[in-house]
């Protein structure tokens, strides 16, 4: 991570709302981010929105592990285009 992070201006750390292991893992990735670009802004997404009737993360769990750890939360579904900018 320390090579992808040199420089960066921002951060996304992105799991599957309908796969919990991959939120689990967000825990893991903060750290190495935290010690290999302190201070650089993060965002919290939520990707697969389209598939929010498997969801295995609630949005409200990750909303609060969001603010606890002072970044921005998104959930977002590319496929779908819902809040995805260009």
């Amino acid at each position: 991570i320390r090579s992808y992070s040199r420089g960066a201006q921002g951060i996304l750390l992105v799991y599957d709302i309908t796969n919990k292991w991959s939120f689990d893992g967000i825990n893991r990735w903060l750290k190495e981010v935290e010690e290999h670009a302190p201070g650089v802004p993060k965002v919290l997404v939520g990707n697969r929105l389209h598939l929010a009737f498997k969801r295995q993360v609630g949005e409200r769990d990750a909303e609060a592990y969001a603010a606890k750890n002072r970044m921005a939360f998104f959930e977002v579904s590319p496929l779908c285009d819902f809040n995805i900018r260009e």
